[in-house]
């Protein structure tokens, strides 16, 4: 790193691969903050665990936490970034007190691409709700057949169209500006668990079900998927009976140019997809994936902060690490640990501040950040040191000079 520091000096480095190998240095140095600690506002026992977690999309100041009783608490992270140096234990900003609106546990939240004033919810009790932060008070309701696993906002799309997935072999689609559905798009012979927009195309998403199958859609027919993925690259994407897992897909993440789309599934495995191709780029990770998630999907935390940099992945594991992964080398960084054996269920990370935060089985949310190399010097130990060098060399100089 001080070889890029001194070569950046000398202006022989681009900022661009500068800045590339600085967030790679800081992605590795991740360890859990001891400065921070998050209060537990889920509940205790297994109905306290934290379910799902997300951070606005705007200026990532404000984040929001569902557990598995059914409440959900808005916390303000400018308290951290404000800390000075002694420890900060973090509080809720506003909460939706347990069974007053939810009555089963929240599956998925996620915030407005465009305004940090409005999140959604899903829950297992049927319902997707659109929230005001202001108040904390539903503004839209939508109730589904069956328990709701995951929902997905588009990040640039002009509608207002919530995709959801809920015990259903079909996909809902739900307009915001109406208050109403529009239509479903079917082709899935399976529960379909993991949704997510296309980040260039607004008209384009990307289903995981429990079939196996990785669909991608375009919304304005209401035919069947134009691709589905072949993990083998022995059939073209337009063979609706290609296999993408041997295993529920329970998980789904575009990288920010979408170009490629990561997959991953209870058969303990990442896959990376080609968009321009469709094909399997075959990146092996290694055992260090534990997915056996069912119960809602699995969010990894794509970080990608230019389109010609590095692609690093955070996947939640269930037995209580983050692995931290370079997408498209297929390569594993290293493993992060909270020291406990219960899953980790959902991530969250926040953009230009390197911080990542998670919750647990234990109703634990953890703040991770990179590490500092050494503590800062303070001035008055500064000041003590240039008093012991003085007094040395006073000491020197008053040494009478003799000669033999």
């Amino acid at each position: 790193m001080n070889s890029f520091l001194l070569a950046r000096e000398w202006g022989q480095e681009p900022n661009s691969s500068f800045r590339r190998q600085l967030l790679q240095h800081r992605l590795q140095r991740l360890a859990l903050n001891p400065d921070v600690k998050i209060k537990r506002r889920h509940g205790a026992g297994i109905l306290g665990s934290v379910n799902a977690l997300s951070i606005d999309n705007t200026i990532h100041q404000l984040m929001v936490s569902g557990g598995a009783n059914s409440s959900i608490n808005v916390w303000d992270l400018q308290n951290i970034d404000q800390k000075e140096d002694e420890d900060l234990i973090l509080d809720t900003l506003n909460a939706v007190p347990a069974r007053t609106s939810h009555k089963f546990g929240i599956t998925d939240l996620h915030w407005f691409p465009f305004d940090n004033g409005i999140f959604t919810s899903s829950s297992f009790d049927h319902t997707l709700k659109v929230w005001d932060v202001s108040t904390l008070q539903e503004a839209y309701t939508f109730t589904m057949e069956d328990m709701i696993y995951s929902h997905a906002w588009s990040p640039i799309a002009s509608h207002c169209l919530i995709a959801t997935a809920y015990r259903s072999s079909s996909i809902r689609l739900c307009d915001m500006q109406s208050g109403s559905y529009t239509h479903s798009l079917s082709g899935h012979t399976g529960n379909v668990l993991a949704v997510d927009w296309c980040p260039k195309n607004e008209f384009v998403l990307a289903s995981g079900s429990a079939d196996g199958t990785c669909r991608l859609w375009d919304i304005r027919k209401v035919s069947s998927s134009f691709a589905c993925m072949d993990l083998h690259n022995k059939y073209l994407p337009s063979n609706q009976t290609n296999i993408s897992h041997y295993g529920t897909v329970n998980g789904l993440a575009w990288t920010s140019d979408a170009r490629y789309l990561a997959s991953c599934g209870t058969d303990d495995r990442i896959r990376v997809w080609n968009m321009e191709s469709g094909r399997n780029t075959l990146r092996e990770f290694g055992p260090i994936i534990h997915n056996q998630t069912t119960s809602f999907a699995v969010h990894p935390c794509m970080i990608q902060p230019s389109m010609d940099s590095d692609v690093f992945v955070l996947f939640p594991n269930d037995d209580g690490s983050l692995a931290l992964l370079n997408l498209l080398e297929g390569s594993f960084v290293r493993r992060l640990s909270t020291h406990s054996l219960k899953r980790i269920n959902c991530a969250a990370y926040r953009p230009d501040f390197e911080q990542c935060f998670t919750g647990d089985m234990n109703g634990n949310i953890y703040m991770w950040s990179p590490k500092a190399l050494k503590s800062p010097t303070k001035i008055s130990d500064l000041e003590t040191r240039r008093n012991i060098i003085q007094e040395v060399y006073d000491s020197l100089i008053n040494i009478p000079v003799t000669y033999q």
